[in-house]
């Protein structure tokens, strides 16, 4: 389960982008609009007419200077709104809070946008996809196991670990897990000695137990 939620963590921080890079990508967007990060609202729309102006696509023709102005035009959109702008330097103090930028960015610029049936979909895609992975650990992990144990006890013939005696003396009495854990060490000792998991050591064992009551009587 643990080694679950590690993959499915790692492959959405693979998929999310830097928490800053969400907003004006790789960009400052202080820097684009070319002022200091406690510049105040009139300041911020000053610097980003004087720059709109300069870089229009109507009255400079540059490619490049057609893509600064898009994120000039950005980095306001930003920076305007007091609500938007104080999520985005918590982002630049907070880069480590990855989960938590990005969905304040996205509910900020999309939540009134996103129909709620795609939202559910979403959802149920990303309960989807832990319970495939957490699945598909298990399997991994249970067929390593069964690998190893045919490897080592039915190839190379080796004497079972005491885990795996216990595990086989438990599993051939069926006995609940509990009253194995709680059994006293003697007793558990004396009954993984006996080898019960071979059918005719089990046989003797359970023709033995049947006759001590008769011996009693």
């Amino acid at each position: 389960m643990a080694a679950a939620s590690q993959l499915l963590s790692l492959f959405f921080l693979l998929l999310l982008p830097a928490c800053d890079a969400i907003y004006c990508d790789e960009d400052d967007c202080y820097d684009l609009l070319g002022v200091k990060q406690d510049a105040n609202a009139s300041d911020i729309k000053k610097a980003y007419y004087k720059l709109s102006l300069k870089h229009h696509p109507d009255k400079n023709p540059d490619p490049e200077s057609r893509k600064l102005f898009v994120k000039i035009a950005n980095a306001y959109e930003i920076l305007k709104d007091e609500s938007t702008r104080a999520q985005y330097d918590f982002a630049i103090e907070h880069p480590e809070e990855v989960f938590y930028n990005t969905a304040q960015y996205y509910r900020a610029y999309y939540g009134h946008k996103t129909d709620p049936r795609a939202v559910l979909i979403g959802l149920l895609l990303i309960v989807s996809a832990f319970q495939y992975i957490n699945q598909l650990t298990r399997y991994n992990q249970a067929l390593t196991w069964k690998i190893c144990w045919f490897w080592r006890y039915r190839v190379k013939k080796l004497p079972y670990t005491w885990e795996d005696a216990c595990y086989l003396t438990w599993i051939s009495l069926q006995i609940p897990a509990n009253a194995w854990k709680n059994m006293d060490e003697s007793r558990k000792e004396d009954l993984v000695r006996r080898h019960l998991w071979e059918k005719s050591n089990m046989e003797r064992y359970t023709s033995g137990t049947r006759k001590e009551p008769k011996r009693r009587r």
